[in-house]
C-alpha cells in the first residue's frame, strides 16, 4: 500500500488499489483534526485509524495531549489523476484552516 505524508504527497497506484494518507493531529486535546475533500478524480474513503505516540521516544515519555498519527485509507476507483485536499481545522469553527495540504495520486 502506498503511503502519502506531508512531505511525500504524490504517488502512483493501480486502479482498485488502496492508499494511505498519514498525518499528525491533536484532535483529542486541541480539537484540530483533518477534513478531506476529493477535488478531482474518483477515490473512495475507506476509514481512518489513530495511532497513539509511543510511550517512550528518544528516552522521553510522551505527554498527555501529544499529537497522534492518523492514517486515512482511500481506494482508487478509476484511472486518471486524483487530487485530495486536507484541511486541519476544528469542525465547529468557521475560521480558515490552520494548515492545508494537497495530495496528487496518478491511477494507472
Amino acid at each position: 500500500m502506498k503511503k502519502l505524508t506531508e512531505i511525500f504527497n504524490k504517488a502512483t497506484v493501480a486502479k482498485g488499489e488502496t492508499f494511505e494518507i498519514a498525518l499528525s493531529d491533536n484532535r483529542s486535546s486541541s480539537g484540530f483534526g483533518w477534513e478531506f475533500a476529493v477535488v478531482s478524480g474518483k477515490a473512495r474513503f475507506l476509514g481512518e485509524v489513530s495511532v497513539p505516540p509511543p510511550p517512550v521516544l528518544n528516552g522521553h515519555p510522551h505527554s498527555a495531549g501529544e499529537a497522534s498519527l492518523r492514517r486515512f485509507l482511500f481506494k482508487a476507483e478509476e484511472t486518471g489523476e486524483i487530487e485530495i485536499k486536507a484541511d486541519l481545522k476544528r469542525s465547529w469553527e468557521r475560521n480558515p484552516p490552520l494548515k492545508s495540504q494537497t495530495f496528487k495520486i496518478t491511477v494507472k
